[in-house]
């Protein structure tokens, strides 16, 4: 799941970064679905490390991701700790979680961490550099 600058500014995260920025609350399902997140400046020099493999000739297809689910209220504490807010802004369970929801989505990465020399950073990098706070 990516994230960073210039997400939609209806996605999630977008809407608590800019409630959280107010000091304003926001209502969120319970939020325990479990996502592998990735900044969006990962997934940039991935695609230029996979542009740079094409060097070797043919191609192959890589996952991009970072390999670890996280859950989304823990990522969006996460944001508030970086924000330097309250995690009492979110409200937690407030909203149902939407029909259909997967509890998990996990990629694997392993391939592009062996032939293109690529990973991702860490989670709290990745928040503290690619989410406009």
């Amino acid at each position: 799941m990516p994230f960073g600058s210039f997400d939609h500014p209806e996605k999630v995260i977008s809407l608590v970064v800019e409630a959280l920025k107010k000091n304003e609350p926001i209502d969120l399902s319970p939020c325990t679905q479990k996502r592998d997140f990735i900044g969006i400046k990962d997934v940039c020099s991935a695609y230029l490390k996979m542009a740079d493999d094409l060097k070797r000739g043919g191609f192959d297809i890589f996952n991009v991701c970072s390999g670890e689910a996280v859950e989304l209220s823990n990522f969006l504490e996460l944001i508030a700790d970086k924000i330097g807010v309250s995690h009492e802004l979110l409200n937690f369970g407030k909203i149902p979680m939407r029909d259909g929801e997967p509890n998990l989505v996990l990629g694997q990465c392993h391939k592009a961490f062996s032939h293109l020399a690529w990973q991702a950073r860490s989670l709290s990098q990745s928040i503290k550099e690619d989410i406009s706070l």
